[in-house]
């Protein structure tokens, strides 16, 4: 299996539901679990202690060594898990499934993308970020805003950008000697600029 396949697994997962195998054994987890935490909490409320700091959960997680457990490690447990909020780096190499992936983890679709369609080689991936972006998230429902300071490529690297883009615009490279600062015109967006790491690299926002 490869990396490309995960989106591709978890669509069909998606479509076909899950296992009823594994669903019943959920189901069995859910109740013994609620039984344990019901015992418990009648134990706190039988000493007193019903209403506080320790709660009937904390309790069970503790009796079954589970008190150390850390989000992240339930996060990657739990197929269906969601979040509130995703960032996403080198986001130009995401396909469409790739994108389908996240949002089904993210349904406020609050997200921080990263990217520079310069670098991309996936062939799947962006090559313009508004019809990647208009599609999952609607026209004038998100922000771009690109970055002009430039903290990876040496100035010699740098003065090189003007000969290989097509497009032009001030940006500063903080990567010389101490305490010096490069002004050059740097590399664009476009598709057809030479696709090195250092360019300028795009985040977007959804408003």
């Amino acid at each position: 299996m490869t990396q490309s396949d995960v989106p591709l697994l978890d669509e069909a997962m998606e479509l076909l539901g899950p296992d009823p195998k594994i669903a019943a054994q959920i189901a069995a987890k859910n109740a013994k679990r609620a039984q344990e935490e019901q015992f418990a909490q009648d134990t706190l409320n039988s000493v007193g202690l019903g209403s506080g700091i320790v709660s009937s959960q904390m309790l069970v997680d503790q009796m079954n060594g589970e008190g150390g457990e850390f989000i992240a490690q339930r996060a990657a447990a739990d197929r269906e898990w969601t979040y509130g909020h995703v960032v996403v780096d080198e986001a130009q190499e995401l396909t469409a499934m790739d994108w389908r992936m996240l949002i089904r983890r993210c349904p406020s679709r609050s997200f921080t993308i990263v990217g520079d369609v310069a670098q991309t080689s996936a062939l799947g991936g962006t090559r313009r970020w508004d019809r990647t972006m208009n599609r999952l998230f609607g026209e004038r429902q998100w922000d771009l805003n690109e970055l002009t300071i430039n903290y990876h490529a040496i100035r010699r690297r740098f003065r090189t950008w003007p000969r290989t883009s097509r497009r032009r615009r001030d940006c500063i490279s903080r990567r010389s000697t101490p305490c010096a600062r490069y002004r050059t015109p740097c590399a664009g967006s476009s598709s057809t600029a030479n696709p090195t790491r250092s360019r300028p690299r795009h985040r977007m926002s959804r408003s």
